[in-house]
């Protein structure tokens, strides 16, 4: 699955909770080496604002990949 595909994607909980991936944007680190990382919002409950969050690609697939196959 490439990364960049997830990019407007939703997943919604039955408990009216969800996880809705915003953008890919890449940033070196120190050595030179190019990052993705993932800014998502999550929104707890129909009711609740949604917090936005960023995590490395590789944390972001660790926890919440299972959620966009």
């Amino acid at each position: 699955m490439n990364i960049n595909d997830l990019v407007g994607k939703k997943h919604e909980f039955g408990d009216g909770c969800s996880i809705k991936v915003v953008q890919i944007k890449h940033r070196e680190d120190e050595l030179g080496n190019t990052i993705p990382y993932v800014t998502y919002e999550i929104q707890q409950g129909p009711r609740s604002l949604p917090r936005k969050l960023i995590s490395k690609e590789s944390e972001f697939m660790g926890n919440y990949g299972h959620l966009f196959k």
